[in-house]
């Protein structure tokens, strides 16, 4: 785990898509849906950390270990 992952506060909707093994297309649906809390930095959309690891919990996934402790 580097400083930078650690830091981070905020996760893209590829790297969810990534880790739920989904489409990046899905998870923009679900942020649509409500399902997802999501923020548009710029042209991108990004999700909070600890919406991450709730996303990550619900489907019974492993969580990152630079997604854990600290704010997420």
């Amino acid at each position: 785990m580097n400083t930078r992952q650690r830091l981070r506060k905020f996760v893209s909707t590829g790297e969810i898509a990534e880790m739920l093994e989904v489409s990046p297309r899905t998870i923009r649906n679900w942020i649509n849906k409500g399902d997802i809390k999501a923020y548009k930095i710029g042209q991108n959309l990004k999700i909070p950390a600890a919406e991450v690891v709730q996303m990550l919990q619900r489907y019974d996934q492993p969580i990152p270990e630079w997604l854990k402790g600290g704010d997420a």
